[in-house]
């Protein structure tokens, strides 16, 4: 997403996803889950967050170009965020 983004001079790109927000892990699995509505690329780089590989997040942050990860089949959700509005997880 970042790569074709940045090819058509895009300012942000959108990841889809069928979560809300990125979480830190499982919370299936872990209770203490954390929900993320803001992030750094380095914090995302950092801590291993599975939101797209590491060289799709090296190149939108070599590109100062934030991502918005939000649940594409949320009813509304793609027209919001094409709108700008703050749903799902920012990084920047």
């Amino acid at each position: 997403v970042s790569v074709r983004s940045v090819r058509r001079d895009g300012n942000k790109a959108a990841d889809q996803s069928e979560k809300d927000k990125l979480i830190s892990e499982d919370p299936e699995k872990n209770p203490q889950a954390v929900l993320y509505s803001d992030l750094d690329y380095n914090t995302v780089l950092k801590k291993g967050l599975r939101v797209m590989d590491s060289t799709a997040i090296s190149h939108s942050m070599e590109h100062k170009m934030p991502l918005m990860i939000f649940n594409y089949k949320k009813p509304g959700n793609i027209r919001l965020a094409v709108a700008g509005e703050k749903i799902g997880t920012t990084i920047k």
